[in-house]
């Protein structure tokens, strides 16, 4: 810093003076940090990596982002619904580079060397920071044509005897449970059926086409509602929703990339929301 001991020993009695408390330790050998030094330490270090970040943002606003953003996002999810909107970022900030891998599994994002995920299975770190991007609720849909074939389902119990179209999950090689909100209870049913696939746009399709009745998201499921080729079935017992997730490495390491993207998917993704039931969203008639 270009002062000497005894400029800085002036600078730290100072601010010990004026907060009232002793910051380091002092004897004729050594100086070591009290605890509410390391303390007062560690929280102004946090403190001033985001003033520098803060300072960094302000001095390239409007300036054009380069480098490489290399992020995680589950295959479905990922490629139908958020490589368009990607594609929107990549055109407002065309000298950055997206390298984008799509996955389903657990990823942690220091280890295999990302800089942010997208997805609703994050790693238990509580060093990630998540932010909620999209409602991610289940339903059960089919298509007018099957219900006009094989009756459509009032109850819980009128499942059984309906073909059902049962999903593999890539993550675990386990059938994806169809749970249901049973006045309060959370309660799962075991269904049947002829099909059974390991994709839910893949069980979206086979819906659309009469095959039976699919538990999908209201992700997959949204394209469809308003033309009424995908009925919204069972909704009194619709499961809490969970959420799709942007995703990264602790804020002290967040790049302008990243946090440029994270302000632009939190905007974009509230002109795009898909429903969920309870919300006050009116299915279509």
């Amino acid at each position: 810093m270009g002062l000497t001991p005894a400029a800085v020993s002036k600078h730290v009695q100072q601010l010990e003076s004026e907060l009232g408390v002793r910051l380091v330790h002092r004897n004729t050998r050594a100086l070591a940090l009290t605890a509410v030094g390391e303390m007062y330490f560690q929280r102004m270090s946090n403190l001033y990596s985001e003033l520098r970040q803060l300072e960094q943002d302000v001095r390239h606003h409007g300036s054009e982002v380069g480098g490489r953003l290399r992020l995680t996002l589950p295959n479905g999810i990922g490629r139908n619904y958020f490589l368009p909107v990607l594609n929107e970022f990549s055109q407002l900030h065309q000298s950055l580079k997206l390298e984008l891998h799509f996955e389903d599994r657990i990823v942690d994002l220091v280890r295999d060397g990302y800089d942010a995920g997208i997805g609703d299975q994050l790693a238990k770190d509580s060093s990630f920071v998540a932010k909620a991007l999209l409602p991610l609720q289940r339903l059960v849909f089919a298509s007018p044509a099957y219900l006009t074939r094989s009756g459509t389902p009032q109850t819980l119990a009128d499942l059984d005897g309906h073909d059902c179209i049962r999903v593999v999950s890539q993550n675990s090689g386990r059938l994806m449970p169809w749970e249901f909100n049973d006045n309060g209870v959370l309660r799962r049913v075991e269904v049947e059926g002829r099909l059974t696939v390991n994709d839910p746009f893949a069980a979206c399709e086979a819906a659309l086409q009469g095959a039976g009745l699919a538990m999908i998201g209201t992700v997959q499921a949204y394209p469809y509602l308003a033309t009424r080729r995908l009925v919204p079935l069972l909704t009194d017992f619709a499961p809490p929703p969970r959420s799709i997730y942007f995703y990264y490495a602790h804020r002290r390491h967040l790049s302008l990339p990243v946090r440029l993207l994270q302000d632009f998917l939190m905007v974009r993704m509230q002109k795009s929301m898909p429903p969920i039931f309870g919300d006050g969203y009116r299915w279509p008639a």
